[in-house]
């Protein structure tokens, strides 16, 4: 696919969208609309928007830390949250908490090209003298998809993906997310038109026949929640959802899956009894569980991971 021909470049007159879209009112379109309450408080947050490339290109230097000027982005984009971050919010106000790492993306027609490309961006995270970086060490740790490059602050983690593109739209065609499919290719800031879409109304679409144990995707529908981005769900009535699913019911996670929880109090016992249902909740379950869990607490993101056996009510 050509990139030319798919994505759309933020600037100009694409950004003007994002002005608009922290002053809309939340409104529905022929979907149901979750997480509500998660997205009015993220959008009572101060916004101050790029204006141009060169804008964008200093917000990410100052969010990603100083290896990231004169990063070498010949063969590669950045794309993803880190890209949608840098648009939504002046440096001032990213929460310094946040542990999203740069991912990159090599794009290169060989596998020649691909490894010349890794070789130079070792060479610039390897540099010491007028990086703004004082380190002495660096983790370099390896999975079967990525290389994760670790300085410490102020410099985030630098992700590369082990995965060699054809062309830059493949790179975001395959993100899940719509407000998530922008990428940066060292001049420009592209979109697919459903993250132009998305970044308009404030709203990503949501996959009412996506199923599988594992609930990132979920998470990550409720994690953009946090940054302004409601979830339609087409199809959805709720007036059909069962009521175990929206109260009076707690859930939590055991060996890494979601579950109703069932409590049972004994006089004379300071703690409850609990045992989980044998089934695990999946699906477009989960994302309804996630809405209605944000929408009482605007909990935050690790407080719905897999990685955390602990009940929520």
């Amino acid at each position: 696919a050509d990139a030319g021909n798919i994505l759309v470049d933020f600037f100009p007159p694409f950004h003007r969208p994002l002005e608009e879209l922290f002053e809309k009112p939340i409104t529905s379109p022929e979907a149901t609309i979750l997480f509500h309450e998660q997205v009015e408080e993220a959008r009572r947050k101060p916004r101050l928007l790029p204006i141009s490339a060169q804008d964008f290109k200093e917000r990410l230097v100052r969010f990603g830390g100083p290896f990231m000027a004169n990063f070498p982005m010949e063969n590669v984009v950045i794309a993803g949250g880190s890209v949608l971050q840098c648009l939504l919010r002046d440096h001032a106000t990213i929460d310094e908490q946040n542990s999203s790492d740069i991912d990159v993306f090599v794009v290169a027609d060989s596998d020649e090209k691909a490894k010349a490309t890794f070789d130079r961006i070792l060479q610039h995270l390897s540099r010491r003298d007028g990086s703004g970086v004082d380190h002495n060490e660096m983790l370099v740790s390896r999975s079967a998809f990525a290389v994760t490059f670790c300085v410490g602050k102020p410099q985030r983690h630098i992700q590369l993906i082990l995965i060699r593109y054809q062309c830059a739209a493949d790179v975001v065609l395959n993100f899940d997310i719509d407000c998530s499919q922008v990428l940066w290719d060292g001049q420009r800031v592209l979109a697919t038109p459903s993250a132009i879409r998305a970044l308009g109304t404030g709203i990503n679409f949501a996959d009412p026949e996506r199923r599988g144990a594992s609930n990132e995707y979920q998470w990550r529908l409720a994690k953009y929640s946090r940054r302004g981005f409601l979830v339609a769900v087409p199809g959805l009535d709720v007036t059909r959802v069962k009521e175990e699913y929206t109260r009076n019911s707690c859930f939590g996670y055991h060996n890494g899956l979601l579950k109703r929880i069932h409590l049972s109090f004994t006089e004379g016992e300071d703690q409850p009894k609990h045992h989980a249902d044998s089934t695990a909740i999946v699906g477009l379950a989960q994302l309804i569980v996630f809405s209605t869990l944000c929408e009482k607490w605007l909990i935050y993101d690790r407080a719905i991971r897999p990685d955390n056996e602990g009940i929520v009510i």
